[in-house]
């Protein structure tokens, strides 16, 4: 890891004000000499010092200036997420397991990758920059600080999650993974945050039951995801349930069921299988299944995604939904095949106070209230 001392001197070097940086690149070498640095950084200096003394003339002054600069690059880069080391990673692993979470050890393992990957293309970029400006003079100043000034929000968005996390509790142990991964690209026109946003139109044109609209945004949203992250990243499934949703709407089952299948093992590869994002995936395959007729098939889905819910302490109205779609699948299953219907009046009845608890989602609870009245009133019946 980079030493502090390190960042301080790196620091001065890209102050904003001239007057605060190193009057000199050999005043900035001297300081970085005189500092306890790694034996890396030594060796730099010696390899240096080397091409200054074989370096005859005006073109061995200039292989020495150019590797100088390079140096002086790849320290300003090293040091732009010195943030990053050991005891940062210790507390978010340590932080998500406090939370006791079942999944939260494995969230912790998923999460750590993205943030090393993110501290060393952060570091890979501000190298990049300072090579660009300042040793092939492909940059002018003005660029290398539009530059500084993107990385910079970047790397505050990363410095902030060791805290964030260090005192999780549910809602962030579920969240941990996708904004973790949610860091890793520059904001753009294809940009996934863009796709985020295409989603959360795509989800209101849904709601109005606008699906052919609702298709072409989660589409769109879908070939930005697949164009800028990788093929298992954990957003990638956000789309895909949301297109599996217009196509179960519009009696497209074989569709649906293979969007939801694909978001389920997107999921559990990035996830792990004890995450409660899984419960979409899961209800909606349950929701298919019961659309089709086969109720049967639908009480393990539907089960799953009650538990995964129940036990990552999910929104009271996300643990209804699956309830409900168990409800219905107990209510439905043929005799001796799963049928249950004492069962599923408890299921729809949990489902139904959780629902009056949660604000809005105003059409779901009354889709539940007039299925439990009317099923209720068929048990009393008999």
């Amino acid at each position: 890891r980079v030493p502090r001392w390190l960042g301080r001197i790196v620091r001065r070097g890209l102050s904003v004000r001239p007057e605060d940086r190193f009057p000199s690149m050999d005043a900035l070498l001297a300081a970085l000499a005189r500092g306890q640095g790694r034996a890396w950084l030594r060796a730099a200096a010696a390899t240096l010092a080397a091409v200054a003394v074989a370096g005859a003339g005006f073109a061995g002054y200039r292989r020495y200036d150019r590797a100088r600069r390079i140096a002086a690059c790849n320290a300003a880069g090293a040091a732009f997420v010195d943030f990053w080391d050991d005891d940062a990673r210790t507390r978010v692993r340590d932080g998500l397991v406090a939370s006791n979470v079942p999944y939260a050890a494995t969230t912790a393992e998923k999460v750590l990758p993205y943030l090393d990957a993110q501290a060393e293309a952060l570091a890979g970029a501000r190298t990049e920059a300072c090579l660009d400006a300042s040793v092939r003079g492909t940059w002018s100043p003005t660029l290398e600080d539009r530059s500084g000034w993107c990385l910079d929000e970047r790397r505050m968005q990363l410095a902030s999650l060791p805290g964030a996390f260090e005192t999780a509790d549910a809602t962030v142990v579920r969240r941990a993974v996708p904004a973790a991964a949610g860091l890793e690209r520059v904001h753009g026109p294809d940009h996934p945050s863009v796709a985020a946003a295409l989603t959360n139109l795509a989800n209101v044109s849904w709601a109005l039951e606008d699906y052919d609209r609702a298709r072409r945004l989660y589409e769109r949203a879908l070939a930005i995801h697949r164009a800028t992250l990788p093929p298992n990243h954990p957003r990638l499934s956000f789309p895909l349930v949301g297109l599996a949703a217009v196509h179960r709407s519009l009696g497209h089952y074989d569709e649906a069921e293979a969007l939801y299948r694909r978001a389920l093992e997107i999921w559990k590869a990035s996830l792990g299988p004890e995450h409660p994002m899984l419960a979409y995936a899961l209800t909606g395959l349950a929701e298919v299944a019961l659309a089709r007729g086969n109720a049967r098939a639908a009480i393990p889905l539907a089960q799953r995604a009650v538990a995964l819910r129940e036990a990552g302490k999910a929104p009271p109205e996300e643990i209804a939904e699956s309830r409900f779609a168990l409800a219905r699948a107990l209510w439905d299953a043929p005799p001796g095949r799963g049928r249950d219907r004492a069962r599923a009046l408890e299921e729809a009845e949990k489902a139904a106070a959780a629902g009056r608890s949660a604000e809005g989602r105003a059409k779901e609870p009354s889709e539940l209230e007039s299925w439990l009245a009317a099923h209720g009133k068929t048990a009393k019946a008999r």
